[in-house]
């Protein structure tokens, strides 16, 4: 499960957040290559054994799931940049907290009167 973690760093400490980003993102892809890389092997020296084609099956679905994380990670930089792209074009009005939370309890899913 994904989970979002809202912290607030100094305006010019972004870009070396963001870029700590990046590095996780190539970290987790250069492990998933040599995972891939071990697969590509296996299936080759494998043959037809079913233990041993079920097994890279499992790798090659772990490294789906890296890759998944990695895109996740870029996902998340790629929104940090064109935030500081725009905030660069002069749209300086971006939010300094968390949104506004309407504590009045209002329920939108309202039942039908009979």
């Amino acid at each position: 499960m994904r989970v979002r973690i809202s912290y607030g760093v100094e305006f010019e400490d972004v870009p070396f957040e963001t870029s700590q980003l990046c590095k996780k993102s190539t970290d987790k892809l250069t492990k998933c290559l040599c995972k891939l890389d071990k697969c590509i092997e296996e299936l080759v020296e494998s043959g037809d054994d079913l233990e041993a084609l079920e097994l890279i099956s499992s790798k090659i679905e772990e490294v789906l799931s890296g890759l998944s994380k990695v895109e996740a990670n870029l996902v998340d930089a790629q929104s940090i940049v064109k935030g500081l792209v725009n905030y660069h074009r002069g749209e300086h009005h971006v939010s300094t907290g968390r949104p506004t939370v309407d504590t009045a309890g209002s329920d939108t899913a309202q039942k039908e009167e009979s």
